[in-house]
Protein backbone atom coordinates (compact mmCIF):
# COMPACT_ATOMS: atom_id res chain seq x y z
CA UNK A 1 0.00 0.00 0.00
CA UNK A 2 2.71 2.78 0.77
CA UNK A 3 4.54 1.78 -2.55
CA UNK A 4 1.26 2.26 -4.38
CA UNK A 5 0.74 5.56 -2.50
CA UNK A 6 4.18 7.01 -3.58
CA UNK A 7 3.69 6.27 -6.79
CA UNK A 8 0.65 7.97 -7.25
CA UNK A 9 2.14 11.17 -5.44
CA UNK A 10 5.03 11.22 -8.13
CA UNK A 11 2.75 10.60 -11.04
CA UNK A 12 0.90 13.32 -10.19
CA UNK A 13 3.71 15.88 -8.98
CA UNK A 14 5.09 15.59 -12.94
CA UNK A 15 1.40 15.88 -13.91
CA UNK A 16 1.45 19.18 -12.02
CA UNK A 17 4.89 20.55 -12.99
CA UNK A 18 3.54 19.92 -16.97
CA UNK A 19 0.46 22.34 -16.40
CA UNK A 20 3.09 25.05 -14.77
CA UNK A 21 5.30 24.65 -17.13
CA UNK A 22 2.65 24.61 -20.42
CA UNK A 23 0.98 27.43 -18.64
CA UNK A 24 4.04 29.25 -18.11
CA UNK A 25 5.05 29.36 -22.00
CA UNK A 26 1.41 30.31 -23.05
CA UNK A 27 1.85 33.64 -20.51
CA UNK A 28 5.23 34.46 -22.55
CA UNK A 29 3.62 34.31 -25.71
CA UNK A 30 1.17 36.46 -24.43
CA UNK A 31 3.38 38.69 -22.68
CA UNK A 32 5.45 38.93 -26.49
CA UNK A 33 2.12 39.48 -28.08
CA UNK A 34 1.26 42.59 -26.15
CA UNK A 35 4.66 43.74 -26.35
CA UNK A 36 4.28 43.26 -30.73
CA UNK A 37 0.81 45.11 -30.41
CA UNK A 38 2.10 48.15 -28.50
CA UNK A 39 4.92 48.95 -30.94
CA UNK A 40 2.18 48.36 -33.86
CA UNK A 41 -0.66 50.41 -32.17
CA UNK A 42 -0.10 53.94 -32.32
CA UNK A 43 -1.49 55.83 -29.92
CA UNK A 44 -4.69 57.29 -31.95
CA UNK A 45 -6.13 60.44 -32.81
CA UNK A 46 -9.40 59.20 -32.99
CA UNK A 47 -11.20 56.18 -32.97
CA UNK A 48 -13.90 54.60 -35.30
CA UNK A 49 -15.79 51.33 -34.83
CA UNK A 50 -16.47 49.78 -38.08
CA UNK A 51 -19.96 47.85 -39.45
CA UNK A 52 -17.77 44.67 -40.55
CA UNK A 53 -16.36 44.44 -36.26
CA UNK A 54 -12.77 45.68 -36.65
CA UNK A 55 -11.70 48.64 -35.33
CA UNK A 56 -9.91 51.85 -37.45
CA UNK A 57 -7.41 54.25 -35.96
CA UNK A 58 -6.87 57.69 -36.77
CA UNK A 59 -2.84 58.11 -36.89
CA UNK A 60 -1.04 61.44 -36.69
CA UNK A 61 0.09 61.37 -40.27
CA UNK A 62 4.08 61.97 -38.79
CA UNK A 63 3.56 58.78 -36.03
CA UNK A 64 2.01 56.39 -38.58
CA UNK A 65 4.34 52.97 -38.02
CA UNK A 66 6.49 53.54 -41.56
CA UNK A 67 8.26 55.90 -40.37
CA UNK A 68 9.60 53.32 -37.21
CA UNK A 69 11.98 52.30 -40.20
CA UNK A 70 15.75 53.17 -39.12
CA UNK A 71 15.95 54.10 -42.67
CA UNK A 72 13.11 56.82 -42.48
CA UNK A 73 14.78 57.91 -38.87
CA UNK A 74 14.13 62.07 -38.77
CA UNK A 75 11.88 61.66 -42.25
CA UNK A 76 10.55 64.72 -43.70
CA UNK A 77 6.91 63.50 -45.04
CA UNK A 78 6.18 65.43 -48.18
CA UNK A 79 2.84 66.44 -48.83
CA UNK A 80 2.65 66.79 -52.60
CA UNK A 81 5.11 65.21 -54.88
CA UNK A 82 8.13 67.60 -56.25
CA UNK A 83 7.87 66.18 -59.64
CA UNK A 84 5.67 66.85 -62.48
CA UNK A 85 2.30 65.30 -63.09
CA UNK A 86 1.82 61.15 -61.81
CA UNK A 87 -0.83 58.33 -63.20
CA UNK A 88 -1.14 57.23 -59.88
CA UNK A 89 -5.22 57.05 -58.69
CA UNK A 90 -6.90 58.35 -55.81
CA UNK A 91 -7.58 55.47 -53.50
CA UNK A 92 -11.22 54.74 -52.39
CA UNK A 93 -9.79 54.95 -48.32
CA UNK A 94 -13.38 55.55 -46.78
CA UNK A 95 -15.03 52.52 -48.68
CA UNK A 96 -11.59 50.35 -48.31
CA UNK A 97 -11.75 50.64 -44.55
CA UNK A 98 -15.80 50.76 -44.44
CA UNK A 99 -15.71 54.36 -43.12
CA UNK A 100 -18.16 56.17 -45.50
CA UNK A 101 -20.73 57.38 -42.95
CA UNK A 102 -16.99 58.39 -40.80
CA UNK A 103 -13.75 59.41 -41.63
CA UNK A 104 -10.39 60.27 -40.24
CA UNK A 105 -9.26 64.08 -39.44
CA UNK A 106 -7.04 66.47 -41.55
CA UNK A 107 -3.57 65.24 -40.79
CA UNK A 108 -4.33 61.66 -39.62
CA UNK A 109 -3.95 58.22 -41.58
CA UNK A 110 -6.23 55.38 -40.92
CA UNK A 111 -4.82 52.32 -40.01
CA UNK A 112 -6.64 49.03 -38.48
CA UNK A 113 -5.89 48.28 -35.33
CA UNK A 114 -4.06 45.11 -35.02
CA UNK A 115 -5.03 42.29 -32.80
CA UNK A 116 -3.76 39.51 -30.89
CA UNK A 117 -5.52 37.16 -33.50
CA UNK A 118 -3.91 39.30 -35.96
CA UNK A 119 -0.72 38.47 -34.94
CA UNK A 120 -1.39 34.67 -34.22
CA UNK A 121 -2.60 34.64 -37.53
CA UNK A 122 0.29 36.28 -39.28
CA UNK A 123 2.69 33.51 -37.64
CA UNK A 124 0.12 31.11 -39.45
CA UNK A 125 -0.14 32.52 -42.91
CA UNK A 126 3.84 32.33 -42.54
CA UNK A 127 4.53 29.23 -42.34
CA UNK A 128 3.37 27.27 -45.44
CA UNK A 129 4.27 24.20 -44.21
CA UNK A 130 1.63 23.99 -41.28
CA UNK A 131 -0.99 25.28 -43.54
CA UNK A 132 -0.66 22.50 -46.39
CA UNK A 133 -0.03 19.82 -43.90
CA UNK A 134 -1.94 16.76 -45.05
CA UNK A 135 -2.72 18.73 -48.22
CA UNK A 136 -4.74 15.98 -50.93
CA UNK A 137 -2.74 17.96 -53.74
CA UNK A 138 -1.84 21.03 -55.22
CA UNK A 139 -3.08 22.81 -58.17
CA UNK A 140 -0.96 25.96 -59.45
CA UNK A 141 -1.43 28.30 -62.43
CA UNK A 142 1.22 30.95 -62.97
CA UNK A 143 2.81 33.53 -64.72
CA UNK A 144 6.09 34.11 -63.80
CA UNK A 145 9.42 36.48 -65.39
CA UNK A 146 12.65 34.80 -65.36
CA UNK A 147 15.50 36.94 -63.12
CA UNK A 148 17.72 37.99 -66.69
CA UNK A 149 15.00 40.78 -66.95
CA UNK A 150 16.01 42.09 -63.46
CA UNK A 151 15.91 44.70 -62.12
CA UNK A 152 12.33 45.18 -61.20
CA UNK A 153 11.06 48.86 -59.41
CA UNK A 154 7.68 48.09 -59.36
CA UNK A 155 5.15 45.17 -60.44
CA UNK A 156 1.01 45.73 -60.98
CA UNK A 157 -1.79 43.16 -61.82
CA UNK A 158 -5.40 42.66 -61.96
CA UNK A 159 -7.20 39.91 -60.58
CA UNK A 160 -10.66 38.76 -59.78
CA UNK A 161 -12.15 38.20 -56.34
CA UNK A 162 -14.48 34.79 -56.01
CA UNK A 163 -15.65 32.82 -53.36
CA UNK A 164 -14.35 29.08 -54.23
CA UNK A 165 -15.59 26.71 -51.98
CA UNK A 166 -12.90 24.67 -49.83
CA UNK A 167 -14.22 21.22 -48.40
CA UNK A 168 -11.79 20.67 -46.16
CA UNK A 169 -10.50 22.95 -43.59
CA UNK A 170 -7.02 21.87 -44.66
CA UNK A 171 -6.93 23.13 -47.84
CA UNK A 172 -6.85 26.65 -49.16
CA UNK A 173 -7.89 28.60 -52.33
CA UNK A 174 -5.90 31.60 -53.26
CA UNK A 175 -5.04 34.26 -55.60
CA UNK A 176 -1.80 36.57 -55.42
CA UNK A 177 0.87 38.95 -56.87
CA UNK A 178 4.61 38.42 -55.47
CA UNK A 179 7.84 39.25 -55.91
CA UNK A 180 10.45 37.13 -54.31
CA UNK A 181 14.53 37.17 -54.05
CA UNK A 182 16.72 34.24 -52.46
CA UNK A 183 14.57 30.75 -51.89
CA UNK A 184 14.05 29.69 -47.88
CA UNK A 185 14.62 31.49 -44.57
CA UNK A 186 17.75 33.55 -46.82
CA UNK A 187 14.86 34.70 -49.13
CA UNK A 188 12.83 37.70 -49.15
CA UNK A 189 9.31 37.66 -50.40
CA UNK A 190 6.54 40.34 -51.04
CA UNK A 191 2.95 38.90 -51.55
CA UNK A 192 -0.77 40.43 -51.62
CA UNK A 193 -3.88 38.72 -52.94
CA UNK A 194 -6.94 36.92 -51.52
CA UNK A 195 -7.35 33.46 -50.80
CA UNK A 196 -9.78 31.15 -48.77
CA UNK A 197 -8.59 29.64 -46.01
CA UNK A 198 -10.78 27.78 -42.93
CA UNK A 199 -7.48 27.04 -41.17
CA UNK A 200 -6.51 30.18 -40.22
CA UNK A 201 -10.04 31.95 -39.83
CA UNK A 202 -11.93 28.98 -39.22
CA UNK A 203 -14.83 30.51 -41.98
CA UNK A 204 -15.30 29.77 -45.68
CA UNK A 205 -15.26 33.47 -46.44
CA UNK A 206 -12.36 35.12 -48.55
CA UNK A 207 -10.11 37.56 -47.50
CA UNK A 208 -8.06 40.16 -49.03
CA UNK A 209 -4.31 39.82 -47.43
CA UNK A 210 -0.55 40.85 -47.93
CA UNK A 211 2.45 39.39 -46.23
CA UNK A 212 6.26 40.02 -46.18
CA UNK A 213 9.40 38.15 -45.08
Amino acid sequence: MINTLVVVLCLMIGGVSHVIYGIQNTLKEDIELEKQLKLINKPPIKSIHTEFGYIVDCIDINKQPAFDHPLLKNHKLQRKPNFGKTNAKTSPTRSIFGLDKNKCPSGTVPIRRTTKDDLIREKLLLNDDIMMQNAPGIHLAEVSLPSNYAPYYAVSGTTSIYNPRVNRKDQISLSNLWVQNGQGDTGNKISVGWHVLPYLYGDDATYIYSTWT
